[in-house]
């Protein structure tokens, strides 16, 4: 009888469903609970409770090199998450140099004949301009408004059931809740 030819390098139908690269000992799931053992303990432990948990014998040092070798590349992922980041993202907007800030207080009628305090509030860019005379002023523009009466903590428990009666609460540009 002949010897069998000599196998080659590969991996078999097992490691592929299993999810192994080539020379991976342990499954990405058990490469996962001895990352997480290994961050929450020292290593002797870690692999200890690893062996315990999954029946899979570990040494002190394998575990320590895994857990390692783990927080390497979540740090690699990380930081290649972040410069994607940073190449996609859009530039900052322009922020003014200086912005305006008007508040007041008012008192108005509830129904009942109750009184309420409202507390004002107007927020503007500051903007180069010229007067009428041709020379150099400021004026607001972008102005942006808030309200918020003192019963307001009340009235958004009632927003948020959805039943809140009409004009109450906070507004903010163009009607949207605050």
């Amino acid at each position: 009888m002949r010897p069998a030819p000599p196998a080659g390098a590969g991996l078999s139908p097992l490691d592929t469903e299993l999810g192994l690269r080539p020379g991976q000992r342990r499954t990405p799931r058990l490469e996962e609970i001895l990352a997480r053992f290994g961050t929450c303990s020292d290593f002797a432990e870690a692999a200890a409770q690893f062996t315990f948990v999954t029946g899979v014998p570990l040494s002190e040092a394998t575990a320590r090199r895994q857990t390692y070798a783990a927080g390497a590349a979540a740090l690699a992922q990380e930081e290649a998450e972040l410069q994607q980041i940073e190449r996609d993202l859009p530039p900052p907007e322009v922020t003014p140099q200086r912005v305006q800030l008007s508040v007041d207080a008012t008192k108005v009628p509830l129904v009942g004949g109750e009184w309420t305090d409202v507390k004002l509030g107007a927020v503007a860019d500051l903007l180069p301009a010229e007067d009428q005379e041709g020379q150099p002023t400021v004026e607001a523009g972008n102005l942006s408004y808030a309200a918020r009466s003192r019963a307001g903590a009340d009235l958004r428990a009632h927003a948020d059931a959805g039943d809140a009666p009409p004009g109450t609460g906070c507004r903010r540009r163009g009607g949207q809740s605050q």
